[in-house]
Order: structure tokens, then C-alpha cells, then sequence
């Protein structure tokens, strides 16, 4: 390895050598690849080349190389510390290197930060860049709002606001569209649509106008909170505004209507104003007839000559979900069929929905053919526990055991669904008059001695539960030792329902 540093070492000490007897010095591109070769075996080399790149005017490459290095720093497997280390490696280099972090790097930096899900330290390095009168793209914006609407953190989005009243912030109408749908992707209060329209009187300090996107996301806000006048409201405003309402506009419009009449008035108006019927207008259609109980119409919509054939097996899965969400599992199960036999595919959501609705007085055997169909594991976990939660609510548990078992060699492809399931299960057996106690016990002993698992402490306490509904002060003891045997200490809760043994 020593004698492989030595020859790399040569060979750019050869290579500088050779251009400084021609008289030419070397291109930024030929530094740039040598550099990023030298970091991992000879820092030293690396940061005299970096100084060499630096005095010969390339200060922005510099700077992208710094960012480079200090974003694949491999000194620690903790994301933090990782993070940590790049942030003060991206410092020290440009101080040592006496230069300012360029635009790019920066911009480099916040999207690392963000694709680690350090939001609140990347908006510490705009404010730094604001602060050194650095130009912000709407990139870098762009990517602070997208993190934020991954880790669910919107309490940030009004530090991007702050940020984007500075000077140095080039924002454009996606940035303030992403803006104001961060706004509503939260638990909506009046808070967040006030903030909205701020973003909409804020446009004009940028020259831009607002458009329909900006309107449909305060106004499906506002449907999502069941407030149709106010969003009804922002429709007005829109038109008043001379924005033109356009297809999502118009989807919205339709997927929240409570009214037959007022669907085909607002597909009529659509029509009228020159807007082709999209995937997403077909989509709302079939749900809002549906939720009508016009489930006629609601098939009728595939029936539309204008309906892309590519777009009819999409189209269906929503019709086969509308359907049986409103009430009419039948047409829905019937739709499932044909669509089965012609080898057609349904999304997993659809047959998961079929499974929910189910009748009361669905036979077992025809959901687990359905959870069958289900491939992905995460959606197949998901199916089945609804099956035999549904089993134990409808007084259907005689085969419930034998399903579990049938099955066990697949329950461990998601752990942590099949925790959340099994505390489920015990859930609906506490919840479920009369508690079935014993089925409560063997689904315990089928966790312990079938599936090595040890039952966590809201297994028990359900499971105790059942024991205090069915005044079973038998087995309530024996559960009372479960809690011994998993090394689970008694809470206040465990001790009340004990206590209630003793009134019996």
C-alpha cells in the first residue's frame, strides 16, 4: 500500500514537471480529476494542487471540489456526526484555502443536507449565505421545501418565508406554489391560510403573478377541511384575480361534490372553457358520482368515448374503490372478477379497500383469496390482519389460527407491521363483546412458541382487558403472569383491572 502512495505521489509530482517544461499550466479539468484522486491517498499533494487551482483564478471549481471532499468524509456511520464532520471539513478548507464558498457549493451543501434530512441546519447555511450576500436560487429553495415535506417538520416553512423576504432570495412561482402547499400538508387552522394569502400578496414584490396552481392548493385546502363556502371563495377570488381555472381546478371542484347536478354543471363550464377532460377529471368524476350513490354514472364515465384506452385499468381500480367505499361492495367485487379474468392489474390499495368494506357476512375464504393477490409484502401483512381482524369482530374466528399458521413463514418480511398487527388483533379481541378469551390465549401461544416472539406490553394489557370484559379471573391470572415472564413491570392501568378481579 506505502509503495502504491509513492508511485501516485510520482506520478503527479512527473505530471506537474512535465507542463511546467512546456511552459503551460495544467487545465482546471486535468486538477480538478487529480485532485479528487489525491484525497484518499495523499491530502497533502491534494491541497497543494487545490492551491495551485486556486492561484490560477479557478476559485468556483475550488470550492466545488472542497464540497466533494467534506460531502464523503467515511469517518463515522452515525448520519449526525457525518453530517458534523462535512459541515466543518467545508469551512476549514475554504478558510485555509482563504476563499468564500461559492454559490454553487452552497447550493451543493443545503441539498446534501436536505437528502439527510438536516433541514433546520441547511436553513443555518442560507442564512449564512444571506448573510454573505449570496444569491439563493429557487433550487436550493426548492429543495428546503420538498425535505420539509419529507420529515413532516412544517413549523420550518415559515423560517423559508423569513428567508425569502431578503434581497439576495431569486424566487420564482414554483417557489411560492411549493410554498404554499408545505402550508397545507400540515393540520390545517387558520393560520396557514392566512399565510397563504400573504404568499399571494407577496408576488408582486418579485414581479410575478399568482397562478391557478397557487389557488387550487388554498383551495383544496380548504375542501379537505369540509369548508365549501371558503373554498368556493377562492374560487371566486381566482376568477377576480383573471386567473383561469384549469384542470386540477376543475377535478377539485368536481371530486368535492355532494351534488349530481353540480358535477355536471362544473364538467359542463370545464367543457365551455376549452379544458380536455384529464386522467385525474375522469378520476374525480367516478368518485364524486359514487359518493352520490349515482353508481350508474360513475361506471358510465368508462364508457366516455374521450377516455385514454391506456388509462382504463387505473380507472377501473378507482371505480372498483369508490364503489365498495360508498356501500356497493357487489358491483365492486364484480368489476374485481372481470378485471381478474381478463389478467387485467389492480392496485393494491383497491384490493386492500375491498377487504375494509367487506360484508359482515363475507365467507373467509373468498377475503384470503383476495389478500393473495397482494405480492408486495408490505401491502399482503397489511391484508391479511384485516382479514382476521374483520374475522374476530364478525364472530368468525374458527379459522383464524389455521390462517395465521398457513402463513407464518411470511409474516416476518416486515417486522415492525407484524408488532403493529399483533397489538391490533388483541385490540379488536378487547374490543369485541363478548370477548373471545380463548382465541386471545392461543393467538399468545401462537406468538411465543410458533413465531418466537415475545408479547409486548400492549398485547397483555388488551389481552387483560378482554379477561376483565368477560369477568374470566382465571385466565386474567394467567395473563398476569405473562407480564412476569416478558419482564414487563405493572403500571397503574394493570393494577386497576386486578383490582376489579376482586369485586367479581
Amino acid at each position: 500500500m506505502h509503495n502504491d502512495k509513492v508511485e501516485l505521489v510520482d506520478d503527479v509530482l512527473k505530471f506537474n514537471k512535465l507542463h511546467q517544461e512546456l511552459i503551460t499550466m495544467p487545465s482546471s479539468t486535468c486538477y480538478e480529476k487529480l485532485i479528487t484522486y489525491c484525497w484518499d491517498s495523499n491530502e497533502a499533494v491534494a491541497m497543494k494542487l487545490l492551491w495551485e487551482l486556486r492561484d490560477s483564478g479557478e476559485v468556483e471549481a475550488v470550492s466545488n471540489l472542497i464540497f466533494s471532499y467534506a460531502s464523503c468524509i467515511p469517518n463515522s456511520s452515525v448520519r449526525s456526526i457525518l453530517v458534523e464532520d462535512a459541515i466543518l471539513k467545508f469551512n476549514k478548507l475554504h478558510e485555509e484555502l482563504d476563499i468564500v464558498p461559492s454559490s454553487t457549493s452552497y447550493e451543493k451543501l443545503v441539498g446534501y443536507l436536505c437528502g439527510s434530512n438536516e433541514v433546520a441546519t441547511a436553513l443555518d447555511v442560507v442564512e449564512n449565505m444571506c448573510e454573505a450576500g449570496l444569491e439563493i436560487s429557487e433550487n436550493i429553495l426548492h429543495s428546503l421545501l420538498d425535505a420539509i415535506g419529507q420529515i413532516l417538520e412544517f413549523d420550518l416553512v415559515q423560517r423559508i418565508h423569513s428567508i425569502m423576504s431578503n434581497k439576495c432570495v431569486k424566487p420564482n412561482s414554483e417557489t411560492f406554489r411549493r410554498s404554499i402547499n408545505a402550508m397545507f400538508a400540515e393540520p390545517l387552522g387558520s393560520v396557514q391560510f392566512e399565510g397563504a394569502y400573504n404568499m399571494l400578496g407577496n408576488l408582486k414584490n418579485f414581479n410575478l403573478a399568482p397562478n391557478s396552481s397557487m389557488y387550487n392548493s388554498i383551495m383544496v385546502g380548504y375542501f379537505r377541511e369540509k369548508n365549501v363556502n371558503k373554498a368556493l371563495m377562492v374560487l371566486k377570488e381566482m376568477k377576480e384575480a383573471d386567473v383561469k381555472p384549469d384542470s386540477v381546478t376543475f377535478s377539485y371542484l368536481i371530486n368535492y361534490c355532494d351534488q349530481e347536478e353540480a358535477i355536471a354543471e362544473y364538467y359542463k363550464e370545464m367543457k365551455q372553457a376549452g379544458i380536455q377532460a384529464s386522467k385525474h377529471i375522469y378520476m374525480s368524476l367516478i368518485k364524486a358520482y359514487a359518493s352520490c350513490k349515482q353508481f350508474e354514472k360513475a361506471k358510465q364515465v368508462l364508457l366516455d368515448q374521450e377516455v385514454p384506452t391506456k388509462d382504463h385499468n387505473e380507472l377501473k381500480s378507482i371505480l372498483i374503490h369508490a364503489l365498495a367505499s360508498n356501500g356497493n361492495i357487489t358491483d365492486a367485487l364484480s368489476i374485481y372478477e372481470e378485471m381478474k379474468e381478463a389478467g387485467c392489474h389492480v392496485d393494491p390499495k383497491t384490493i386492500i379497500t375491498l377487504i375494509d368494506h367487506a360484508d359482515s357476512n363475507e365467507e373467509l375464504t373468498t377475503l384470503a383469496q383476495l389478500a393473495h393477490e397482494l405480492n408486495d409484502s408490505k401491502y399482503w401483512i397489511d391484508g391479511l390482519f384485516k382479514i382476521v381482524v374483520f374475522a374476530v369482530r364478525n364472530n368468525k374466528s374458527c379459522s383464524i389460527l389455521d390462517l395465521l399458521k398457513e402463513t407464518k413463514n411470511d409474516l416476518f418480511k416486515d417486522d415492525i407491521a407484524l408488532e403493529y398487527w399483533l397489538e391490533e388483533l388483541f385490540r379488536s379481541i378487547a374490543e369485541t363483546e363478548p370477548s373471545d378469551v380463548k382465541l386471545g390465549l392461543d393467538l399468545l401461544s401462537f406468538m411465543k412458541e410458533e413465531l418466537g416472539l415475545c408479547p409486548s406490553r400492549k398485547c397483555l394489557d388488551f389481552l387483560l382487558h378482554a379477561c376483565v370484559n368477560a369477568k374470566d379471573k382465571q385466565t386474567a391470572l394467567v395473563i398476569w403472569k405473562e407480564y412476569q415472564f416478558a419482564e414487563l413491570p405493572y403500571n397503574v392501568l394493570n393494577y386497576l383491572r386486578q383490582v376489579l378481579f376482586c369485586l367479581f
